[in-house]
């Protein structure tokens, strides 16, 4: 079988969808970030809308993202640090997230983003908790998702939503704008 559009599919011999099968169509490279609208839409965690708009509406998107994170870093070997990390994490997020969206566009995926690999996991029968304790700088903060069932996939999560998890995402982002990303990295 051959896709000619990324996505879903759902395959069922029966309208009853008692059989089926799911197959997702990403691009040839994934999980790696090797387009350039990968490059441009994946940077949307720590864009303010206009800059994303920008970034994305560009002729050359490379370069707009290239500009965006040499902004932000002061130095281009800085700028090759923070995009080796940002665009890593992106790739293990769709490595390991991925289900009906690519992983970077998943709750899970996003955390993993801008937090990094969380210090403890717990894993329930319907739910997963995340939690980052040794964030330098940092509150620790701890993240809930739920399995949420849907038709064709099992391992879809959603973050439960919480007016708490606002300071530190504030802060984590900010940290990431302004190039201080290994302010978020756990030296061991």
């Amino acid at each position: 079988i051959t896709f000619s559009k990324e996505g879903t599919y759902l395959i069922s011999r029966d309208t009853a969808l008692a059989a089926k099968m799911v197959l997702n169509c990403f691009n040839e490279d994934y999980p790696k970030v090797s387009t350039t609208a990968l490059l441009g839409s994946t940077i949307r965690y720590i864009t303010k809308n206009q800059e994303y708009a920008a970034i994305n509406d560009s002729a050359d998107t490379k370069l707009m993202v290239d500009e965006f994170w040499l902004k932000r870093s002061g130095s281009r070997e800085r700028a090759k640090s923070l995009i080796k990390e940002y665009y890593s994490r992106v790739e293990t997020a769709n490595f390991h997230f991925s289900s009906h969206l690519m992983g970077w566009q998943s709750d899970r995926g996003l955390i993993y983003i801008i937090y990094g690999p969380p210090d403890i996991i717990y894993m329930h029968n319907h739910k997963e908790e995340w939690l980052y304790e040794s964030l330098p700088n940092m509150i620790p903060v701890g993240f809930t998702f739920v399995r949420k069932h849907i038709p064709y996939t099992t391992d879809h999560y959603v973050l439960k939503r919480n007016p708490v998890y606002e300071d530190s995402w504030n802060i984590a982002v900010h940290k990431w704008r302004h190039g201080r990303v290994n302010e978020l990295i756990r030296h061991e």
